[in-house]
Parts: structure tokens; C-alpha cells; sequence
């Protein structure tokens, strides 16, 4: 019976204290466990820092992987695995690289008995073909043991959020003074706008303080 050929993936959010510290630590939990690491990142924005990191490691120790990423958080916001049945795909691979093999073999002994150079070019046309589909099979079956061997587990990194900053006099007093400065200016950006425009609302209200008796 054919080995079954199961492709193995998972994806895990990890929240931590220290991004950059926790990184080399899935990278070592990877290497323990015969792994290795694909790739990593690491973002740095405004006001968070996050990272991500992508390792492969044997099939039979998945689960022990995951176990022991857990042991690495605070909490653990999100967490997935696949796991893929491949192994008909597998099996049928084998089959056609088995005929096309045979193919070739009758190929070549054909070119042996070519008498012509138009016989030859024909021949050589029709094995170029075939050992191209061999190829293609051979690294398609790589592929899947390949991926069937080593799992692949995406590691999504996020640095808990802090406490809030405590609140202070100095900080409420300098808060204030900018308030007020904001203000100001507004009010005298006003002014100055009542000044250059006197020329058309001082006659406006004249008139309307006429209208109403009042001078």
C-alpha cells in the first residue's frame, strides 16, 4: 500500500511582550524539532510593532510544534490548521511518469534504428516532448513530498498593548496651555477678519440700526 501523503499547514496570532525576542525563540522551537526557518519579518509602525514568521518542520511533530508556540504567548488571538490529502494526486503522478518513462525508452531505441536525419530530427522532436512532461511530473512529485514531509506554519507576532499612561498636573496644565493658545488665535484670526472686511458689514449695520430707529 502507498504511503498516504498528507500536506500539513497551519496558521497561528501570537501576542507577545517582545516581538524580536519571541521570533528567535520559533526559530529555535523550529530548529529543535528538525525544522527550519522559511521567513521572517519584522513592521514597525507608530504605534505598534507586529512580525510575522514562516517555518517548516516534520509532519509527525505538528501538533508538538503548536504546543509548544502556545508556551511562547500571552494569549493567542487566533489559531487554524489544514490539513490536505494528496495522495491520489500522488499515485497518479507515479503512474504517468512510470508510461512516460517506458515512452522514452522506445524513443531512444527508435533513434537508434533512425536512417535518415529527417527520421533522427523527428525522433528527437517527440523525446524532447516526452522527457519535458517527465520533468514537469518529477518535480511535481518532489513538490508533494516535499510539503507532505515538512509542515508549514505561518506565525502572525503582536506586541501586547501597554498600560495607559498615567495621568499628571504638569500634563493637564500643558494640555490646558495649548487649548488657550489654540483659542487665541482663533479669536484674533477672527478680528483681524472683522477689520479688513469693516467696509462692508459697518454699512450693512448702519443701515440696519437706521431701519430700526435706533440712530
Amino acid at each position: 500500500a502507498v504511503e498516504r501523503k498528507i500536506i500539513k499547514t497551519g496558521h497561528i496570532t501570537l501576542e507577545v511582550a517582545d516581538i524580536a525576542e519571541t521570533m528567535g525563540k520559533v526559530a529555535e522551537v523550529a530548529d529543535e524539532l528538525g525544522g527550519y526557518v522559511v521567513s521572517s519579518h519584522k513592521y514597525e509602525e507608530e504605534k505598534e510593532t507586529s512580525g510575522s514568521i514562516r517555518i517548516r518542520v516534520p509532519a509527525d511533530r505538528f501538533d508538538e510544534t503548536f504546543s509548544r508556540l502556545h508556551q511562547l504567548a500571552i494569549t493567542i488571538p487566533y489559531e487554524s490548521t489544514e490539513a490536505r490529502d494528496v495522495t491520489e494526486e500522488y499515485v497518479d503522478l507515479q503512474a504517468r511518469l512510470h508510461n512516460l518513462e517506458a515512452t522514452e525508452a522506445q524513443y531512444l531505441a527508435l533513434l537508434e534504428k533512425a536512417e535518415t536525419v529527417e527520421e533522427m530530427l523527428e525522433v528527437q522532436k517527440a523525446l524532447s516532448d516526452v522527457r519535458g512532461e517527465i520533468e514537469r511530473i518529477e518535480g511535481r512529485i518532489k513538490y508533494l513530498e516535499r510539503t507532505s514531509d515538512m509542515a508549514l506554519i505561518e506565525v502572525t507576532l503582536r506586541e501586547t498593548r501597554g498600560l495607559a499612561e498615567p495621568w499628571s498636573i504638569s500634563d493637564a496644565f500643558k494640555s490646558a496651555v495649548r487649548g488657550l493658545t489654540t483659542f487665541g488665535r482663533g479669536l484674533a484670526t477672527g478680528l483681524i477678519w472683522l477689520g479688513v472686511f469693516c467696509w462692508v458689514w459697518i454699512p450693512i449695520l448702519v443701515i440696519w440700526l437706521r431701519r430700526r430707529g435706533k440712530i
